[in-house]
């Protein structure tokens, strides 16, 4: 028997973009389906279309095979008028989106939203990102036949938010990338490494991490700090600058990377020893889990998604918005290193087991399966 072809366009705009979270969720989940698909889905097979606006910039992130299609950067052209043609076109089953779904689609339409940090932590966000996100956020949870994110935290938000059943709701886990190219080679010397893995964003607080930094110089201690994140605007612009005057000041001890390639970064987890994370605010959190992943105790946020990471990351999750709360869990770990390095180590293994592709891309295929066959009740429209 020939098996029944799913044919899913994927809106990969975000390949065109620096690499985030988004980009590493979605290369994620493509490139695991076709594995999961073969092995344990029989009588079924993907046909998988990726769109952006540069091949080079998807073949960057897929190792998997799929078909090309171009589509420009801009939202409104994207949505209103070539996703929906394309979908048509080819006679896709589902389009597959990150937040915002097409206005039309073929057949099905598939919204994985993130987060909604925008309206738990406004004076983060502009009103105009705010104001636009929150309606074609709500548009796509109220109108595409299947709805996920990737945590508890953010399914209650759209859930209240939205009025959409929790149950309507899947949870796509994201997972760390583990690059085994660089040997964890033993230190030589006894200097502890902070790390923080984080786009320039004013929410992610990198500026914590350097005062805990300066803190723990004046006080005697010999650290580091290894902050890898890129961002444009002007905030992220007035940042370098202060992290250019940090290096200028500290030498060896401070540094900052952006644009690195997936070996470097994980050579820079592999030799940290501390991993920093007190951002406000996370709709997951792949950098904890990866530093976890690595076998590295870590100081986190009690906040959002990441509090559904106690348990599973040796640490300190401290109070969200409590600085001295922040430097307190930091010089506990830092003091007691070898003690929370162990228990890290011991650890680490767990994480993959927990967070893995193919668990996310097993979720996936299941609930659009039962789309598929028509054995779900869904809120599907053609249009919103």
């Amino acid at each position: 028997m020939n098996p029944k072809i799913i044919k899913l366009l994927f809106d990969c705009h975000t390949f065109d973009k620096e690499r985030q979270g988004t980009s590493t969720f979605l290369a994620g989940l493509i490139n695991a389906l076709p594995e999961v698909m073969l092995n344990e889905f029989r009588g079924y097979a993907l046909e998988v279309y990726c769109a952006a606006n540069s091949a080079t910039s998807i073949s960057k992130y897929i190792d998997t095979p799929f078909y090309y299609i171009k589509i420009p950067k801009n939202f409104i052209s994207r949505n209103l008028f070539f996703l929906p043609v394309l979908s048509f076109r080819i006679k896709s089953d589902f389009v597959v989106s990150q937040y915002v779904r097409p206005i039309y689609c073929n057949k099905y339409s598939v919204s994985v939203i993130h987060d909604l940090l925008f309206l738990d932590f406004p004076n983060y966000f502009s009103f105009h990102y705010s104001f636009f996100r929150k309606i074609f956020f709500g548009l796509s949870a109220k109108f595409s036949s299947n709805i996920f994110t990737i945590s508890n935290y953010s399914k209650d938000r759209i859930s209240s938010t939205y009025g959409v059943l929790r149950s309507k709701i899947g949870i796509l886990t994201c997972a760390p990338q583990i690059h085994s190219a660089h040997p964890n080679i033993a230190k030589t010397t006894n200097r502890i490494s902070f790390l923080y893995v984080s786009r320039l964003e004013p929410r992610k607080r990198h500026e914590w991490c350097v005062s805990v930094f300066e803190e723990l110089i004046k006080d005697g201690f010999d650290v580091e700090l290894v902050i890898v994140g890129a961002g444009s605007d002007g905030y992220a612009t007035a940042l370098k600058q202060d992290f250019k005057e940090c290096a200028r000041r500290y030498s060896d001890r401070f540094h900052h990377y952006e644009g690195i390639s997936p070996e470097k970064l994980a050579e820079l987890y592999c030799d940290a020893d501390i991993f920093l994370c007190p951002t406000i605010g996370e709709g997951f959190g792949i950098p904890v889990i990866e530093a976890a992943a690595y076998g590295k105790p870590c100081v986190v946020a009690d906040s959002t998604a990441l509090s559904e990471l106690k348990g599973v990351c040796v640490g300190e999750f401290f109070a969200k918005n409590n600085y001295s709360a922040f430097v307190t869990s930091t010089l506990k770990v830092l003091l007691n290193l070898p003690e929370y390095a162990n228990r890290s180590a011991a650890k680490s293994s767990e994480i993959t087991e927990i967070f893995n592709w193919k668990n996310a891309a097993r979720t996936f295929i299941s609930e659009i399966i039962k789309t598929y066959d028509g054995h779900v009740d869904n809120n599907e429209n053609l249009k919103f």
